[in-house]
């Protein structure tokens, strides 16, 4: 059932999303946006892996490159030092300045769904979308989840 709920969240990304300019969003790096190292890495047991997993951070939407480097810095500080995970626990985040934030990057190992680590790419989505229609920012995240 969980699968399925993904699967048709993606496709409604699909259809929503659609739009003329299909180029690539912006990818901020792990060094441009100051991670530290992980503690260790694990590969994917399935790659390129069959899911996407996507999440929101339950958090205010940073709408601009510092605000959203110093948030990914945050979760990241929260999933290692707090939680005692190996690294940020997804592998892109994705701001509402439109860009993509590498957390794990691609092919690794996350710690976002339990049931889907090994075999699957975690992205979360920068803001709080439960109970919220959509705005100018939550469209724009919307499209680049469709372009990544």
């Amino acid at each position: 059932m969980y699968s399925q709920a993904v699967v048709l969240f993606l496709c409604a990304f699909n259809v929503m999303s659609a739009t003329a300019d299909d180029t690539c969003p912006p990818i901020v790096s792990r060094k441009e946006w100051g991670a530290v190292p992980a503690k260790s890495v694990q590969p994917l047991s399935k790659n390129p892996p069959p899911y996407v997993v996507v999440h929101h951070s339950a958090s205010q939407i940073c709408t601009d490159e510092e605000s959203c480097k110093r948030y990914v810095r945050s979760v990241q500080h929260f999933h290692m030092d707090i939680r005692g995970w190996e690294d940020i626990g997804y592998n892109f985040l994705i701001g509402g300045d439109g860009k993509v934030y590498e957390g794990r990057g691609w092919g690794i190992h996350g710690a976002h769904d339990k049931r889907h680590n090994s075999v699957s790419l975690g992205v979360s989505l920068i803001g709080n979308f439960q109970g919220k229609g959509s705005n100018g920012v939550s469209v724009s995240i919307r499209t680049t989840v469709y372009k990544l």
